[in-house]
């Protein structure tokens, strides 16, 4: 079996080219050393919260305009399958 892997590289700050891998891992390693106090901590809670919640609404939202327009193409596909089912 063979297991096929796609390299991504990108630019580093430092102009250098490197795995975006990489730059993950360093990246991971700086948030690790972030020290945030109750009230900090507690403000990015909530804006993460908020920011959930504002994403689900405009899932939702995209979601009932999709299944709207997939309905009306559906109506309209039809109609032109009866037109030409009778010659139009």
């Amino acid at each position: 079996m063979f297991i096929i892997t796609v390299a991504t590289w990108t630019h580093g700050a430092d102009g250098n080219i490197v795995r975006e891998e990489v730059l993950e891992q360093r990246f991971s390693e700086m948030l690790g050393r972030l020290r945030f106090d109750d009230e900090v901590l507690s403000w990015i809670t909530e804006a993460l919260k908020a920011s959930r919640s504002e994403h689900a609404a405009h899932m939702k939202r995209h979601s009932a305009a999709s299944v709207k327009n997939m309905t009306v193409l559906r109506l309209k596909w039809t109609l032109c399958m009866k037109i030409k089912s009778r010659g139009g």
